[in-house]
């Protein structure tokens, strides 16, 4: 990462001098930390030279591996390794998402992590070394503390319905078909949270096994 710059108007700092600027920036949390330490690794096997600029395809993603090959030769706990491989593939979300997006990118996360994610994009604005503030973040938070303050529903365990009522109503037996139901139900509810509730749930499954068995 030495030497590698970040053309485009957008870094003061190449990839190294960026992330030791990061770190420091960063909340004094150990997951937080070690993402910042790790979340452009992957820059430079994915730098593109373009027109006024580079380009750092797929980074978030390489930077995840290569963290979490590096954090198990170190021996941090599997949780730990966890935890910070989600904070660095999924820092570079959009701050711009409406609320259907906020409830997506929180699933994804976990509300145990997603204000260590907020962590993270603020360090990594504040490492860019352009004099922005991470007021935009701070709006973000705002929307995600609003989601989690309506009980959105961001998981399986929040559905108004559970694998056993859906085995129990369709004579199903346990595997990947309840699963494929359940992950359906969900996908319906993070659109429309609104749709969480029983008859709505039951209505739909019902319509999915429909589908799926004309296929």
């Amino acid at each position: 990462a030495v030497g590698v710059e970040q053309p485009g108007g957008y870094h003061r700092w190449d990839v190294f001098d960026h992330t030791m600027v990061s770190v420091d920036a960063a909340r004094k949390d150990l997951r937080v930390r070690l993402a910042m330490v790790f979340h452009d690794v992957g820059k430079p096997a994915t730098r593109e030279l373009v027109e006024g600029g580079a380009t750092f395809y797929g980074h978030d993603k390489l930077s995840a591996q290569m963290a979490v090959r590096a954090l198990k030769r170190l021996r941090y706990s599997n949780e730990i390794i966890d935890d910070v491989s989600i904070l660095i593939s999924k820092h570079m979300f959009s701050d711009r998402a409406g609320d259907k997006g906020v409830r997506r990118l929180i699933k994804a996360v976990g509300q145990d992590l997603i204000f260590d994610l907020l962590d993270v994009r603020r360090a990594d604005i504040t490492a860019q070394g352009m004099g922005q503030e991470p007021s935009e973040v701070d709006e973000f938070q705002a929307k995600v503390q609003a989601e989690i303050d309506k009980k959105s529903p961001f998981g399986l365990k929040d559905l108004a319905i559970s694998g056993n009522d859906i085995m129990t109503k369709f004579n199903l037996q346990p595997g990947p078909l309840v699963v494929d139901i359940l992950d359906d139900l969900l996908e319906m509810v993070l659109d429309n949270p609104s749709a969480n509730n029983y008859d709505t749930l039951l209505a739909r499954a019902t319509q999915f096994l429909a589908e799926r068995n004309r296929q």
